[in-house]
């Protein structure tokens, strides 16, 4: 092979990974189970109204 094929089969082998990367992200959760991982990585916090600390 000479170099000009080489770097085109290179170029081509990298278009086809960046769009396999893609898709395989797309459609593989529901709005559903988004909205549940993002409540379980919410994280709460309390305080007592009359701490003086906080103000």
């Amino acid at each position: 092979m000479n170099k000009r094929t080489l770097h085109r089969l290179i170029l081509l082998l990298a278009a086809l990974v960046m769009a396999v990367s893609l898709l395989t992200g797309c459609g593989t959760k529901t709005a559903e189970q988004v909205q549940q991982e993002e409540d379980a990585l919410t994280i709460q916090v309390y305080r007592h109204p009359a701490d003086p600390r906080t103000g």
